[in-house]
């Protein structure tokens, strides 16, 4: 039996996977799912078998989001669910084999909607597992896509830009040909705003494979284009999108000098990070990079020698900013941009000291904000409406979440570790005349990207009410 119900998939239709606010709220949509069906209470790694209908749309939701940890995720749970006889896990088979023949809506024949999932299902692993580092099983995975999918653009996409990248060029321009035809029957306008708009940048495509081009450009292209059909040019998703796609292809002599600046005792890769203990200036140094190996070897030994170069007067400096013990070394974490800080545990919990690519130093605040000012042309506005518009927009409920609410002036609400309070402005005589609505967004540190996405949510049902 699948986690959602009926109410659950009407839901997730009408909030799609278009971008990258749509897709985030589809993976908080199915944790609140799991939650109540008494699953663990953080999707972050299903513990056991899942049904496809789930696993596909964690995936859609975790891709239209895109960055690293969400492809480890949607790659987790796309395995729980692997379809049929593919399954490794006996339990999985039986629960996707149930699912795939049920749980999928519109199609007047069962056995092309199930090929169409499982077509699905292999062109969403292939992408993941691209991103995790792994093109040779990505493309295995991608020719099933095709296969199984053959009108689906995006799979030809996806296998045409592996076989580009692994040296079939041939292989990879009859899939671009491919690709071209099945758009004849793709969507277009308003359901691409919800569901993604399919690529269609085949002749860029195509003019990259011929010139050679490697995997991480074509992918980076890819992404490029999507920010900019879908507005998010320029964003702080983009940019994280990116720092992802950094992590698609290893350059071996790359990561053996990473090695060799750090000489790791330990290294660990267990996870879906790069894990390692070395000995530094006769301590023990643990430390990680957040992101795997392929993005690893896209350090260079002169950022890796210049960080072990400051990290004593850094250390020194940090430990009091953090108030931690003065021999706690903390954890040295290496993040995606480039960028690297220390973690320390202290009594009031885990504090992480930031370091600029000056060798400046902050303390990660314990919550991020984002908030922004919708202005009301028409001078009214309804708290009411406005509420059952989110509802019926992204199947965010303040009522359920137990607003508190001021009557006129605002209200505040709490759900999956996000604080919204929506305030309106007013001007004129006695303060009567609603001139805008101020929303902001609190969330947990460094959660600065799920605070934007939810101001962006919030504003964009505000904006729609006061048209």
């Amino acid at each position: 039996m699948g986690i959602l119900a009926e109410a659950d998939r009407r839901i997730l239709e009408r909030i799609g996977y278009g971008n990258g606010r749509r897709g985030e709220r589809v993976v908080r949509c199915l944790e609140n799912c799991r939650r109540r069906g008494g699953g663990e209470r953080s999707p972050k790694m299903p513990a056991g078998p899942v049904d496809l209908e789930a696993a596909l749309w964690m995936a859609r939701g975790c891709q239209a989001v895109g960055r690293y940890d969400d492809h480890v995720l949607a790659a987790a749970w796309l395995e729980r669910a692997r379809p049929g006889e593919e399954s490794r896990d006996p339990a999985a088979r039986e629960t996707a084999g149930s699912a795939a023949s049920g749980g999928f809506q519109g199609s007047a024949d069962p056995a092309e909607e199930g090929r169409a999932a499982r077509g699905e299902w292999h062109w969403r692993m292939a992408l993941s597992s691209m991103y995790c580092g792994d093109p040779e099983e990505a493309l295995e995975e991608a020719k099933k896509g095709v296969e199984f999918a053959p009108d689906s653009p995006m799979a030809w996409r996806i296998f045409a830009e592996l076989s580009a990248g692994l040296g079939d060029r041939q292989a990879a321009l009859e899939a671009v040909r491919r690709g071209r035809a099945s758009l004849e029957g793709a969507s277009s306008g308003e359901e691409d705003a919800a569901f993604g708009h399919p690529p269609d940048d085949w002749g860029e495509l195509e003019e990259m494979i011929l010139s050679g081009a490697g995997l991480e450009d074509l992918e980076r292209a890819r992404l490029l284009h999507m920010g900019q059909k879908n507005g998010e040019s320029g964003s702080r998703l983009e940019r994280l999108r990116l720092e992802a796609a950094r992590g698609i292809t290893e350059d071996e002599a790359g990561l053996l000098r990473v090695k060799e600046v750090l000489r790791p005792e330990i290294w660990d890769t267990d996870t879906a990070y790069c894990g390692f203990c070395c000995n530094f200036e006769g301590r023990e140094l643990e430390g990680a990079f957040y992101m795997n190996e392929a993005a690893v070897s896209k350090w260079t030994p002169e950022e890796m020698r210049e960080i072990l170069k400051m990290l004593p007067k850094i250390h020194r400096q940090a430990r009091v900013l953090a108030a931690a013990e003065e021999d706690d070394w903390g954890l040295l974490e290496l993040y995606g941009d480039h960028s690297w800080g220390l973690a320390f545990e202290t009594d009031e919990g885990e504090r992480r000291v930031l370091v600029s690519a000056g060798g400046e130093l902050a303390l990660e605040p314990a919550s991020v904000s984002a908030e922004r000012e919708i202005p009301l042309p028409r001078g009214n506005w309804s708290f009411q409406a406005f509420m059952e518009q989110l509802e019926r927009d992204w199947g965010i409920s303040p009522e359920k979440a137990g607003a508190r609410i001021r009557p006129g002036r605002r209200f505040t609400f709490e759900e999956g570790g996000l604080s919204r309070t929506v305030e309106v402005l007013r001007s004129g005589f006695l303060r009567r005349q609603p001139t805008a609505v101020k929303i902001t967004v609190k969330a947990r540190e460094g959660e600065w990207l799920e605070a934007e996405l939810e101001l962006e949510r919030l504003a964009e049902t505000c904006a729609r009410l006061s048209e």
